[in-house]
């Protein structure tokens, strides 16, 4: 919540701190959900700062992260990862794989329960 504040008030270097060290507590409880999410939050100040390629890095990393959960841990924050994976990659490549992170999304999202129309971005 922290990061999240110091990013709208424009200190991007404090934000990097915190989530790196939100990540660091995930990891040492050894909490994987908890690790996806900082993760994805990354992501997104990556892109705030125009490092692309360095937010579809992290996203992938929390993807990883949340494809080893149960069904019941992951639910619509893994669809939107990997809905927002595919799109990285149809935008910047490869192309193919981003079509298959929209594939797996959809599987995932009739999977849990999650096919909301808002779910999709529709």
């Amino acid at each position: 919540m922290v990061a999240a504040a110091l990013k709208r008030t424009g200190r991007m270097r404090q934000a990097a701190e915190d989530y790196y060290c939100a990540l660091q507590v995930a990891q040492g409880l050894g909490k994987r959900r908890n690790q996806a999410v900082v993760l994805a939050n990354f992501r997104a100040l990556c892109l705030h700062v125009g490092a692309s390629s360095l937010a579809q890095h992290y996203l992938l990393e929390a993807v990883q992260l949340f494809s080893r959960l149960t069904r019941g841990e992951c639910g619509r924050d893994f669809t939107h990862m990997l809905l927002k994976l595919g799109y990285m990659c149809t935008r910047q490549g490869p192309t193919q794989q981003g079509k298959g992170y929209y594939k797996w999304a959809l599987l995932v999202a009739v999977e849990t329960g999650h096919m909301e129309r808002h779910t999709w971005g529709l």
